[in-house]
């Protein structure tokens, strides 16, 4: 969560684990919204792996900043960052030391409010290619 707090502009202390709340942090300009997400995605190419299970939605409310769909599971990491902003939207996945993120938002559907994803892409890394499909829904309580 340290990450994540990070990248919405608050520490892990700062940042809500309740969904849908919304947090103020003292001296920054966001508020984050963190909720729970359901994540099914299929891997192929250089590294496979069927990825199923609970992630998390965490959504700045401020438009210059990305809203992000996270899932973690063992080695696996799959991150789709949804913008309305000055950041690209984007799929990456990794496996250990090894990485993979897409080049442009095509193929890839995601609502910076936390409505959930959809997406697939072709994403490249130093070992080679693969393909993410999948998609991400959210019952953030608004």
């Amino acid at each position: 969560m340290a990450a994540v707090g990070a990248l919405v502009g608050c520490s892990s202390e700062e940042a809500s684990t309740d969904p849908g709340r919304s947090t103020q942090t003292s001296g920054a300009p966001v508020s984050a919204t963190v909720g729970t997400c359901d994540f099914r995605a299929t891997v192929t190419g250089q590294d496979d792996a069927d990825l199923e299970g609970e992630g998390q939605f965490v959504g700045a409310t401020d438009v210059s900043q990305p809203s992000l769909y996270l899932f973690a599971a063992g080695k696996d990491r799959l991150t789709v960052l949804a913008s309305d902003g000055e950041f690209p939207t984007a799929v990456t996945y990794s496996r250990g030391k090894r990485s993979y993120s897409t080049q442009g938002d095509a193929g890839i559907d995601a609502d910076s409010a936390g409505d959930g994803a959809t997406f697939d892409v072709t994403a490249s890394g130093l070992a080679g290619e693969v393909e993410i499909s999948g998609n991400v829904e959210c019952d953030l309580k608004k």
